[in-house]
């Protein structure tokens, strides 16, 4: 359900519910085998709920003659939230799914941007997010205390700057994005720092040729800064630390996987529409 009401041309107040289903991966059910014997190591889930979840959403929009802008305010409600993760089976990557029961992720984004002024664009936007886990995780016959935990993989801040020029030939973009830092744990031991990236695009279009429409080329610079840093959460952990479980039994500790960001880089491309 959507609801929008402009209380004048340029200012416009909206509301949005909606529901999302979500099933889980197909190989959260495989069973594994040992490649050596053939006995099967890890039996395949037997009753994996999918995940349904409620949004609410309520904001504010501006469609001015120099400024476009929004503030949206977020709730998130899940259940059985489905936490896509990688293990390894005989030293293979293997893709498959976590159980990690019922969320809560609530915030705010805010987006302004002006329209273009002697062909000169700026941009910029935020998010600040508060996702929590609401409940205890089920490990084998214990439960992990995870409830009132920060969610994985759900940084508290993020934010992005750019500003873009095109004067309909020459054209290019600046960028700069944020992302704060983000655990890897459900026990909030093991954290992945923040980190920040840099791009910029450069590039020239040229008039209409033959049968070629807008013959263009472009220079892309990636992580401008070279900054080395770590960009994802590939793999989640239970814990980073032997923890004892609410009914007493110790649950191991266990490393996450995370994923290398790419160094700095340039590409060159050449395009044209028919």
């Amino acid at each position: 359900m959507s609801i929008k009401y402009h209380f004048r041309p340029e200012h416009q107040l909206f509301a949005n519910v909606t529901t999302n289903f979500r099933a889980p991966s197909s190989t959260a059910f495989y069973d594994y085998y040992d490649v050596t014997s053939g006995a099967v190591v890890t039996d395949g889930a037997q009753k994996l709920n999918p995940e349904y979840s409620i949004s609410e959403e309520l904001g504010y929009r501006y469609f001015g003659k120099k400024l476009l802008g929004s503030v949206t305010f977020f709730n998130y409600n899940f259940t059985n939230r489905q936490i896509t993760t990688e293990i390894f089976r005989f030293g293979a990557p293997v893709q498959t799914t976590v159980n990690a029961g019922g969320q809560t992720s609530r915030g705010v984004d805010v987006e302004i941007s002006m329209r273009p002024y002697h062909h000169w664009s700026p941009y910029i936007s935020a998010e600040y997010l508060h996702a929590t886990i609401d409940n205890d995780i089920a490990v084998d016959r214990d439960l992990l205390p995870t409830r009132g935990k920060i969610a994985v993989r759900s940084p508290a801040l993020q934010a992005s700057i750019g500003l873009s020029y095109d004067n309909g030939h020459v054209f290019g973009m600046a960028t700069a994005h944020y992302t704060g830092r983000q655990y890897a744990s459900f026990m909030n031991d093991v954290a992945m720092p923040g980190y920040v990236t840099g791009n910029l695009a450069l590039g020239y279009r040229f008039d209409d040729r033959l049968r070629l429409k807008a013959p263009n080329i472009r220079v892309n610079f990636t992580n401008i800064g070279n900054n080395h840093a770590l960009s994802g959460v590939s793999s989640v952990t239970l814990a980073g630390r032997d923890t004892i479980g609410r009914r007493g039994t110790r649950i191991a500790a266990s490393d996450p996987l995370f994923y290398i960001g790419s160094g700095f880089a340039v590409l060159f491309t050449a395009g044209a529409g028919f």
